[in-house]
């Protein structure tokens, strides 16, 4: 008897703990920055945006992402990866990234639409590169995120995609 109710009541926590894991919020973990662009490169994107910067300018970077094919999905993780050939930002350091609202105000659950995940603080353009180039800057965020079933149970494989920005700084 005893070991019978042992063995329910670890099933009851086994589950529990289980459930929790799956539906806990996101960490937006720091920016890892890589010294050596190599690094960067080895993590392959999925989409890619390019954008120019100008002396001057403030550059927002953030993380957009759609659920396709009328899916719903619970966001479990954002990573994040910054590159830049020169330090453009002073002494501000590279850039804060927060969850929006909106994603926040859906615990990290997207249904079939677009929402922004992630947005940075300004990362300000106050030096111009030595050479003016594609890749003067890279960012790369990776989503992790697991399907929301139409049961409301949450599937095991956890699925990825990777977005990519890289930016040229000109005068």
């Amino acid at each position: 008897m005893r070991i019978k109710t042992f063995v329910s009541l670890m099933s009851v926590f086994l589950f529990i703990f289980s459930l929790n894991t799956a539906i806990a919020k996101p960490v937006a973990y720091d920016v890892k920055e890589y010294k050596e662009h190599g690094e960067i490169d080895k993590i392959r994107c999925d989409s890619t945006k390019t954008y120019i910067f100008h002396l001057g300018d403030f550059g927002n970077f953030y993380v957009d992402f759609t659920a396709k094919n009328n899916k719903v999905v619970k966001v479990t993780d954002v990573n994040y990866w910054f590159w830049a050939d020169k330090d453009y930002n002073g002494d501000e350091g590279i850039f804060q990234l927060k969850p929006t609202k909106e994603i926040e105000k859906a615990d990290w659950i997207v249904k079939n639409k677009e929402i922004r995940l992630v947005e940075s603080s300004d990362y300000k353009i106050k030096s111009l590169p030595d050479t003016p180039s594609d890749e003067n800057i890279i960012f790369k965020a990776e989503i992790l995120f697991n399907e929301i079933m139409p049961d409301g149970s949450i599937s095991p494989e956890q699925e990825r995609i990777v977005q990519c920005v890289r930016a040229s700084v000109r005068k």
